[in-house]
């Protein structure tokens, strides 16, 4: 029997129109963006169809993020029975919040507030600090640390996304420097984000203390499949979950590590739920490179997903 992990995807990942192609063949799905629009005060499918890029603004992707990844787990555990062969699930960065959810960590709606919470006060940190992240393509890790490092710059690594792909995080001005630096030295593939935000690093300590503390209010429920961490590397449980979340802001992402260790534990079958692929392709890149085989599953083909699903994921 396959070891299934289902992976959820974080703030990058939105795209104008995503799941709007699902909405119409699946109309019943609509309320869970009513909530999110309800929740929001603004219309985020208006948001999602139109042109300009307010849906790359932290405070609408977040949620429209989340409200898409869980309606299409929800959509496929009631097409497919697909919390039936779910092993774990784990999510990158934002993707933490729909992977606590397809858990049972809580409901949509107490996930929804959890979410909105987190894009507003990023969003507030983002204004004040004028932060940036940039992807850092075709690079080693060791390189990038070292570089950062002799050239004494002012940025974080904020995602160990695999081998050779790296996410700085730090204020703007000092992301641009540093890219400067890095063509100045060979590595030249380095690619500013939509991500209006400074995340996974120091910067958001505030935000991260505001988070926690606006957690209090929320009651964590036991889990119905396990929850693995890519902050901190590793399976927790219940009790862990608000700690890990505030954690998360200030911590990097270490989903090369994570995705090597699942790999070593044995799940062999990996299905990315939300907008795009980008997950699929960083396990496909992280399997090839320690010699792993994978089948890898992703939301684009929902029809073809279900027959997968309905067949074994053969």
């Amino acid at each position: 029997m396959d070891k299934v992990l289902l992976m959820f995807p974080g703030q990058g990942s939105q795209h104008r129109g995503m799941g709007i192609e699902f909405l119409r063949k699946n109309p019943q799905y609509k309320d869970y963006f009513d909530q999110c629009s309800d929740s929001l005060g603004d219309d985020i499918l208006d948001i999602i169809a139109e042109e300009s890029q307010v849906l790359d603004k932290t405070e609408y992707c977040q949620p429209a993020i989340y409200t898409l990844s869980c309606a299409l787990f929800d959509f496929l555990c009631r097409q497919a029975g697909l919390q039936k062969i779910a092993g774990a699930a784990i999510g990158h960065s934002l993707g933490d919040y729909s992977a606590l959810f397809a858990c049972g960590a809580y409901s949509f709606s107490e996930g929804l507030d959890l979410v909105i919470e987190r894009s507003s006060l990023m969003a507030e940190e983002n204004k004040a600090s004028e932060g940036m992240m940039a992807a850092v393509l075709g690079a080693g890790q060791e390189e990038v640390s070292g570089l950062i490092k002799r050239a004494g710059l002012d940025v974080y690594i904020a995602n160990y996304n695999h081998h050779s792909q790296t996410v700085l995080s730090g204020k703007k001005k000092q992301i641009m420097e540093t890219i400067k630096v890095f063509k100045e030295n060979g590595i030249r593939k380095i690619i500013p984000l939509k991500v209006g935000v400074a995340s996974h690093c120091p910067l958001l300590a505030d935000t991260s203390e505001k988070l926690k503390e606006y957690m209090q209010k929320i009651d964590i429920s036991k889990f119905n499949i396990p929850f693995y961490s890519s902050t901190l590397n590793g399976f927790i449980g219940q009790g862990e979950v608000k700690n890990n979340l505030g954690q998360q802001l200030i911590k990097p992402i270490k989903w090369k590590h994570s995705i090597n260790r699942l790999l070593e534990s044995g799940y062999n079958t990996y299905m990315e739920i939300g907008p795009k692929e980008v997950l699929g392709g960083l396990v496909k890149n992280i399997a090839k490179k320690n010699g792993s085989e994978v089948k890898i599953f992703n939301t684009l083909d929902l029809d073809e997903l279900i027959k997968r699903l309905k067949g074994g994921t053969h």
